[in-house]
Order: structure tokens, then C-alpha cells, then sequence
């Protein structure tokens, strides 16, 4: 039987939450015997975790490497998808990010019949300003067929785009890899954090949506209460040199330790004791998924999709609750238990399995 081919299309490959789920698809399937994956970034990030990590994967990603400030660079986008498309000649095409403009452009007749988009935030971000009309176009009228990160989400969608239906998939993880860590000493070790400190963490990008500077607050409050207390940013972004200004500012800047990105998250988890994660908003949330499944207890922000909270050790607060509320949250548990049967919707396993069988649909119409 021939394999279903897929191209996937990605603006890059720098170290995001989207890049790192595309990642992993591409890697579950590099051997199955039904689906065959592609994929297509068209800028190239040097300075990425995952680039470097695609350099030997042997997996099928190729990059256009275009200068997003070129001024042809639309022109070149739109002719590298093209190219790529008339290579491949792939079954169904699968677009991430806020690219769909691109995607369908390229395409225009070219004989691909089947389009998915992948919408990795609350749809009224991805389809702001001029792109909400072209991309509910391209729902309504040119048979994307768009798939959201969790039901609430793909609800929204359905009103937002005036859609008769949107997929939805969860971001799958390993769960085996989330415990029995034996090198918490080394880790803490490393980043010069005392085993006997109370480690609060964050994974996220450094950007506004994410609420650094409300994290300082909370663990500016949280040291005052906690005397051992650190605190451990995962990830990279532009507000980093603000949140760093803001910390010596506070003369905490010794507790507070940015890792930068890492590719070993679920060994970081497993050094820590609580979890903060006060997004303003959020498509799922994959770093919390993460978080529960080290078994750690999560204060959370009332913007996060209630089918992020699968470990019932989990807090949800208002953002105006203010810092003092979040640490009281926070000091009420400390790592526990191992919910792995409680996270099987998100095991990679049988979101691999869901996404197969939406690719087997997606032909079949």
C-alpha cells in the first residue's frame, strides 16, 4: 500500500512550542508504514536548539532560508512553498503557524486536494487584523481544514471562523520520561541551586503573553515567605534582558536562575518543587501537561483551558488576585505522586494514533 505523504510548512524551526511538537511528529514517523513526512521551514534560525538537532536526525526537513526583511521576501515564500510542492508532490499539505496566507497562495493549481492548518494559540492571536479575513476564507471556502490544541478551543474557532466544524488534537508527550530521574543533585548542582532549596520553575517563551514580569512578583513575594526559595526560567525570548533588569532591580538576581532553552525538560522538572504558569492566554498549555506529568503541584492563571488540569494538583487563580494570593497557592503542595493513567490522552502514543487517522480522513473526502 502506498504511503500517505504529508509536507508539513513552518515559518522556522527556532525553539517554540509549535517547532517542538512538529519536531516530534517528524521524528514518531520517520519509520511508519503508513504516513510519510516532510517538512518545508522557510527561514532558518542558527542559533536553535532544534536546528542543530535536525543537523543529524536524518529526518526529511528542508529549509528555503529566506531573509524575512528581504523585500521580495513574500514573492520568495510563496515560490519556495511552490517548488517544494511541485517536488514533493505530497497528498495532503499541513501548515503550522501564522502561514496559511503563503501556503494557499503557492498551491493555486497545483492539483493538492487536501489542506490541514494547525492553529497553536486561541484563534483571535493567530487571525488578527487582515489575516482573520483571509484565513476564514480559506476555512469557509478552500477546504483548509483547520485543527486546534484542545475542544474548548476548537468551539471557539467554529464561532470565530463561522465554521461548521474544527479538529482538535492535543500536544502529545512521553509520559515515561517525566519521572524517575536519578541526577537531581548533579542538575541542581550545575545551575548552583542547594539540594535543599524549594525550586519554583517556569518553561516559557520570554514574550508578553507568557507574564514574566508577574512571575518576579509572585516569586519577589514568595522569597519573603520562603527563605530558601529559587526560581528557574526555561526558555528564550525579547523580554529576557527586561526580566533580568527587572530582578537585580529587586535584588533577587542570585535566586533567579535563566537556563535559556533546553533539551532536557523533563529532567529539569523532576529538580523542581512547584510550578507557576500565569499566561495571559493559552492555546493548551503543553509546558503545564509537562509539569503534571513530573508530578509536580502547578499554580495556574483562570486563562488556561481547563483541559490543560489532568492531575488534580493543580491551583487556578485570577491574575488580580495579586502576588500574595498566587504564593499562598503555591505553598500549599510540593511534588507528589505519578498520575501517569490520568495523562493517557496526551500520551504521544494516542495523539500519534489521532493524527494518523485524521490524515486517513482527510483523503477519503
Amino acid at each position: 500500500m502506498r504511503k500517505i505523504k504529508v509536507l508539513h510548512i513552518i515559518p522556522t524551526f527556532s525553539s517554540g512550542g509549535a517547532e517542538r511538537v512538529l519536531l516530534g511528529y517528524m521524528k514518531d514517523f520517520k519509520n511508519d508504514a503508513e504516513i510519510e513526512m516532510h517538512a518545508l521551514a522557510l527561514a532558518k534560525d542558527e542559533n536553535s536548539i532544534f536546528d542543530n538537532e535536525i543537523k543529524n536526525s536524518g529526518l526529511n526537513i528542508k529549509y528555503a532560508e529566506i531573509d524575512a526583511n528581504e523585500k521580495l521576501s513574500v514573492l520568495k515564500r510563496i515560490l519556495a512553498i511552490r517548488r517544494e510542492i511541485k517536488r514533493l508532490k505530497p497528498d495532503i499539505i499541513h501548515s503550522h503557524l501564522r502561514i496559511t496566507f503563503y501556503v494557499s497562495l503557492a498551491s493555486l493549481f497545483l492539483n493538492v486536494k487536501h489542506f490541514i492548518h494547525t492553529i497553536h494559540t486561541v484563534p483571535q492571536l493567530e487571525s488578527n487584523g487582515k489575516l482573520f479575513i483571509f484565513d476564514k476564507f480559506c476555512y469557509k471556502y478552500l477546504s483548509v481544514f483547520p485543527i486546534c490544541l484542545n475542544k474548548e478551543l476548537a468551539r471557539t474557532a467554529e464561532k470565530f471562523y463561522d465554521i461548521p466544524f474544527c479538529e482538535y488534537l492535543y500536544n502529545g508527550i512521553d509520559i515515561s520520561k517525566y519521572s524517575g530521574f536519578k541526577g537531581t543533585k548533579e542538575l541542581r548542582d550545575k545551575y548552583k541551586i542547594p539540594q535543599d532549596a524549594y525550586l519554583l520553575g517556569h518553561i516559557g517563551r520570554f514574550a508578553d503573553i507568557k507574564n514574566h514580569d508577574f512571575i518576579i512578583d509572585v516569586f519577589n513575594e514568595l522569597k519573603k515567605q520562603k527563605d530558601n526559595a529559587y526560581l528557574l526560567l526555561i526558555g528564550e525570548g525579547p523580554l529576557m534582558q527586561k526580566i533580568k533588569d527587572k530582578c537585580k532591580k529587586l535584588g533577587i538576581e542570585e535566586r533567579v536562575i535563566f537556563a535559556g532553552t533546553c533539551t532536557n525538560v523533563h529532567e529539569m522538572l523532576q529538580i523542581m518543587n512547584g510550578f507557576i504558569f500565569p499566561s495571559k492566554q493559552e492555546g493548551l498549555g503543553i509546558a503545564l501537561i509537562e509539569a503534571q506529568a513530573a508530578g509536580l503541584y502547578c499554580v495556574v492563571s483562570d486563562t488556561i483551558p481547563s483541559e490543560a488540569f489532568v492531575s488534580g494538583r493543580l491551583a487556578s487563580l485570577p491574575l488580580n488576585a495579586g502576588p500574595s494570593k498566587w504564593v499562598e497557592a503555591l505553598l500549599k503542595e510540593e511534588a507528589s505522586t505519578d498520575i501517569r493513567n490520568e495523562l493517557r490522552a496526551f500520551s504521544i502514543e494516542g495523539v500519534n494514533d489521532r493524527l494518523r487517522q485524521i490524515y486517513k480522513n482527510s483523503i477519503k473526502t
